[in-house]
């Protein structure tokens, strides 16, 4: 599944958004507020009350566009290969709870456009049929 998420966003975001230079000092406060338990916390109660009740997810994270979540998670596996070598098993936690936790808001998304165009039953359909 990770690497569906990474070639689609490769294919969304090396065309569209322009990448700023990446800095070890960028990539580690990025990881950091991106993996903050708070930020998270919020997102998924939110996102829960919009699945269980269909109230909106309104949260700062819940209204970044899908093209900067894509540039976001490319971000972080960038990041770990300007780490390289010297990268901590602390610091390769963040990357990957920040990487995993923009991975799952993609996902919503996705949830999200399944549920508005009535996909559901289709996707389901096909899943079954071994389409993948």
């Amino acid at each position: 599944m990770r690497k569906l998420v990474l070639f689609v966003a490769l294919l969304v975001a090396v065309p569209c958004c322009a990448q700023e230079a990446l800095t070890l000092d960028k990539c580690r406060a990025d990881a950091k507020l991106w993996s903050n338990s708070d930020l998270q916390i919020a997102y998924k109660k939110a996102q829960l009350e919009f699945v269980e009740r269909g109230t909106k997810n309104e949260t700062e994270f819940a209204l970044i566009p899908f093209k900067l979540l894509i540039v976001r998670t490319l971000e972080m596996s960038r990041c770990v290969e300007i780490e390289s070598s010297s990268i901590t098993s602390e610091q390769s936690r963040l990357y990957d709870k920040a990487q995993a936790f923009i991975e799952s808001a993609i996902n919503d998304r996705y949830f999200g456009f399944v549920k508005r165009h009535n996909l559901r039953d289709q996707f389901i359909k096909e899943d079954e049929a071994g389409e993948r």
